[in-house]
């Protein structure tokens, strides 16, 4: 977010965005970009904060496979 980058954890994902524990950090709501293990950079928008938590819409919606298949090999 911004210049710099943060680490979170990823609590739920849809084609359209995601809500991510944010562990406290203080951002403005804006500009964004979610970095998953084995996925491209989505881009987006950081739309709520509150509770330690964020809500991202993407610029983009994920195809249905692509988040199908992501889904399916983090179970494994």
């Amino acid at each position: 977010h911004g210049a710099g980058s943060l680490d979170v954890t990823l609590l739920d994902i849809s084609q359209g965005g995601a809500r991510l524990r944010t562990g406290g950090f203080s951002a403005d709501l804006g500009e964004a970009v979610l970095t998953l293990d084995g996925q491209p950079q989505n881009g987006g928008v950081l739309r709520w904060i509150a509770n330690q938590q964020a809500g991202m819409s993407f610029n983009e919606c994920l195809s249905f496979d692509q988040l199908a298949s992501w889904i399916h090999a983090k179970r494994d």
